[in-house]
């Protein structure tokens, strides 16, 4: 599976951005992983360190003021997965597209690591990692039962929305 050419195609964007798209994601899941699960990761996708490294080029330029205060804000009101959605939008933005389109993004990370990695690794990755649990279907609940379920709790969804309105995409 071409990762970046179906992420490039997908969003429209440059085999670059979506290097850092993908990197973005990457880094999520390692931070998220147990040390020896991380390591395993990094051996089975060894183009991950250039994804990460134009991740962080993109997330450095895009850190300042503003984008950097939802990230800390979606990350302290709704959890882990609530801010590496919130960078993942963030650096959407940055590239000219909707924020909304940051949750389809982890399903092709999820699908290309499906395709490199053991079963086993690739379940606990998903265990460990919100953003990959989410995407595999993990706390994911139907339509109906989350609107009738409000906690009145910042989520993922309250996070997309509020990064889509303030990049004017709603």
């Amino acid at each position: 599976m071409d990762l970046i050419g179906q992420l490039a195609g997908t969003l429209g964007i440059e085999a670059t951005q979506a290097q850092a798209l993908a990197g973005t994601v990457m880094q999520a899941v390692q931070r998220s992983a147990a040390d020896e699960d991380a390591e395993k990761l990094k051996e089975a996708v060894p183009e991950m360190d250039g994804w990460t490294a134009q991740a962080q080029r993109a997330v450095s330029n895009s850190e300042s003021g503003l984008s950097g205060l939802l990230g800390a804000a979606a990350g302290a009101l709704g959890g882990q997965q609530a801010k590496d959605i919130a960078t993942i939008a963030t650096v959407l933005g940055q590239f000219g597209v909707d924020p909304a389109k940051a949750t389809m993004v982890a399903p092709m990370i999820l699908n290309f690591l499906k395709e490199r990695l053991d079963a086993q690794l690739l379940n606990s990755l998903i265990a460990a990692a919100p953003i990959l649990a989410q995407a595999a279907g993990g706390g994911a609940k139907p339509e109906a039962e989350a609107e009738a379920e409000d906690d009145g709790e910042f989520g993922v969804d309250d996070a997309i929305g509020a990064l889509g309105s303030l990049f004017g995409k709603t």
